[in-house]
Parts: structure tokens; C-alpha cells; sequence
């Protein structure tokens, strides 16, 4: 979790420092999907189902379900 709010912050800063909508809507979006992905993986562990969520191959590269 730490890592999630460290990377927010300076996604944050970036998009502060740049003060443009070129920069400021990617890292909008970047956000968004990392609370989106959190929340679904939150819900999906309280209902037992972690591993169950289907994702793209993509999705596999980057993280592996245990």
C-alpha cells in the first residue's frame, strides 16, 4: 500500500509541476485504474474469489495471483 501512495504523490507532483491537460488527464487516468484495480481486488478477496478474476495476458505479466 505504501508503494500505491508513494507512486500517487509523485504522480501528482509531476502533473503539478508540468501544469498542462497533456500530462494532468494521463495521470488522472493512472489513479483512477490503480483505486479501481484495488477496490475490485478488495472485493474479490471478501469474497474468496482472488484468484478467479479473468485478466488479459497483459495483466499477467505484471502481477502473478498467489
Amino acid at each position: 500500500m505504501a508503494d500505491k501512495v508513494l507512486v500517487t504523490i509523485a504522480l501528482v507532483l509531476i502533473a503539478e509541476h508540468f501544469h498542462s491537460w497533456l500530462v494532468t488527464i494521463p495521470v488522472a487516468i493512472m489513479i483512477a485504474r490503480e483505486i479501481i484495480i484495488s477496490a475490485l481486488r478488495e472485493r474479490m478477496a471478501e469474497l474468496g474469489k482472488r484468484c478467479v478474476v479473468k485478466v488479459s495476458w497483459a495483466g499477467k505479466v505484471k502481477h502473478h495471483c498467489k
